[in-house]
């Protein structure tokens, strides 16, 4: 799978799925707050990223904007070229 349809499929999940009603509902659950509430980034294929990864990427995508380290769908970064064998952490 390249890392563009990967990209697609996660995008369409979502926003065009039931997951779409789920976030549109957490205004109902949550505090409105101005930072950033999600990040992505690449990782290599079989690595799970853990809590403190996905903080230290979401601080990242805060304090400097979206850059490689960090992304949004608005803002996706390609993936380096070591390795294209890679996927997208999702932090929400």
């Amino acid at each position: 799978m390249t890392h563009h349809i990967a990209q697609v499929n996660l995008k369409d999940y979502v926003y065009k799925t039931a997951h779409a009603d789920l976030l549109r509902a957490r205004r109902e659950w949550f505090e409105h707050f101005e930072g950033a509430y999600a990040a992505l980034w690449w990782v290599p294929a079989g690595h799970i990223p853990g809590v403190d990864e996905a903080k230290t990427r979401l601080a990242q995508l805060e304090e400097r904007g979206p850059s490689p380290a960090a992304f949004t769908f608005k803002s996706v970064q390609p993936p380096d070229a070591v390795s294209q064998s890679r996927g997208l952490a999702v932090l929400r």
